[in-house]
């Protein structure tokens, strides 16, 4: 291509021969990759050298596009619903798309808040799939604000993706505490005797102070469910 003048640089007497001096270029350049020269004019300007190849640069400036947003993968999103975003994994695998223009090298990186808490080099395998599961690093109990970026191997780091919430609740519930047939239910010649002539009897259940909206209540006999209620405000 053609040769373009980017810099100079004027050799003082305070110069020393080996002494290695730095230029920069007197304008920006656009993306893309340089083949840079050197040469050198005596101070007569009647004397040049021939041009010597120092370096191929290739410049980038440019971040990739702003991630779509992470989500849960269903394994890791154990709440009522996989849809949720409420899990007991206190270092869940969010699912990350792979945008069109991320390429081999560049970095995914999780943050919860300002934290980064999960890295990824993508792979070819990762593009081709179109996206990639990150498990993260222990998150806080509670909500987690999360979101995604993409560096590229420049070093130019996209936009964050908009945010996700994931709560973490690593805690079991307090023992509930015995239930029982309600009256209706508890047939017998007393109505706390617990016997019943009703084989799909009703039972009442305590609900503890701990206890949240959206918890699942579960009757057993032995090891089997034989009864679920999600409790309400």
């Amino acid at each position: 291509g053609n040769n373009i003048k980017i810099g100079e640089y004027i050799v003082t007497a305070t110069d020393n021969a080996g002494d290695t001096i730095s230029i920069t270029p007197s304008t920006a350049l656009a993306d893309g990759t340089y083949n840079f020269k050197v040469q050198i004019t005596d101070s007569t300007e009647e004397i040049t050298s021939n041009k010597v190849d120092v370096a191929t640069i290739t410049i980038d400036v440019t971040p990739p596009e702003k991630p779509a947003i992470p989500d849960l993968t269903e394994g890791s999103d154990t709440g009522s619903s996989n849809t949720d975003n409420k899990t007991n994994d206190n270092t869940p695998t969010l699912n990350v798309a792979i945008a069109s223009d991320v390429e081999v090298g560049d970095i995914i990186k999780i943050y919860n808040g300002t934290d980064v808490v999960g890295t990824h080099t993508v792979t070819a395998g990762d593009i081709t799939a179109g996206n990639v599961d990150i498990t993260t690093s222990e998150l806080n109990e509670g909500d987690n604000n999360i979101t995604t970026t993409v560096t590229d191997v420049a070093g130019n780091e996209s936009d964050s993706s908009d945010a996700i919430t994931i709560s973490v609740d690593t805690i079991a519930p307090t023992k509930p505490a015995t239930s029982d047939l309600t009256e209706g239910s508890d047939t017998g010649s007393s109505n706390t005797d617990n016997i019943t002539n009703d084989n799909t009897p009703t039972i009442n259940v305590p609900v503890g102070s701990d206890v949240e909206a959206g918890d699942v209540i579960k009757i057993y006999n032995g090891t089997d469910v034989v009864g679920t209620h999600t409790v309400t405000a």
